[in-house]
């Protein structure tokens, strides 16, 4: 394996010690000892460490599994792995941005912490995204239309899914609501029992 000298490693911080991430977006176990208790006898385990595959899922993403003393962590994405190694636990609300849109590109420096509303705005700014326009989905006006009738109209989508959510009484999350009122508006279909118009 070619070793890069550039390369740093540094722990994930929930892995107890077992697992490294790198600045070059791999990740790695290390060598250790579990001790176990089975019986009423102590048993000790030793593991060597080994370099992690990475696999991507159907979005694209690279992800790994991770075993934490017996807990089995499946799934995990590695940019996310990464930047919790280097940055910290990533702040709720928040999420992990690839700067140049390669998703299987994991080095630190390509990383970003944002918040969903940024990385959307990326997204459709850098062309990876096939809906409408950013700037259209979430800030034209759109009004609302029952029984061909329009009973109400909105600056934008956001307000148009926190009306939908207070008189239809939902628990789904806003974000969804408002994706499907988009959807609903470009394909003229009925959504949550109105139709939408961009106006």
């Amino acid at each position: 394996m070619k070793i890069n000298e550039n390369e740093i490693w540094k722990p994930i911080p929930w892995t107890k010690g077992i697992y490294y991430a790198s600045n070059c977006g791999r990740i790695k176990s290390v060598d250790r000892v579990i001790e176990q208790f089975n019986n009423g006898v102590y048993a000790y385990h030793h593991y060597k460490g080994r370099m992690l595959k990475l696999k991507k899922n159907s979005r694209g993403y690279e992800q790994v599994s991770l075993n934490v003393l017996g807990v089995c962590y499946s799934n995990r994405m590695v940019h996310n792995l990464v930047c919790e190694a280097f940055y910290g636990e990533i702040p709720e609300g928040y999420e992990v941005n690839h700067k140049d849109k390669n998703k299987t590109n994991n080095n630190l420096d390509n990383l970003e912490i944002v918040t969903h509303k940024e990385n959307m705005q990326h997204a459709y700014r850098y062309g990876n995204n096939k809906r409408k326009d950013y700037n259209e989905a979430h800030s034209k006006k759109i009004s609302v239309l029952e029984h061909n009738k329009v009973i109400a109209v909105f600056d934008s989508v956001s307000d148009c899914a926190d009306f939908v959510i207070k008189t239809k009484n939902l628990n789904t999350k806003k974000d969804t609501i408002r994706r499907n009122i988009s959807n609903g508006a470009h394909s003229n279909k009925i959504r949550y029992g109105y139709y939408y118009k961009f106006i």
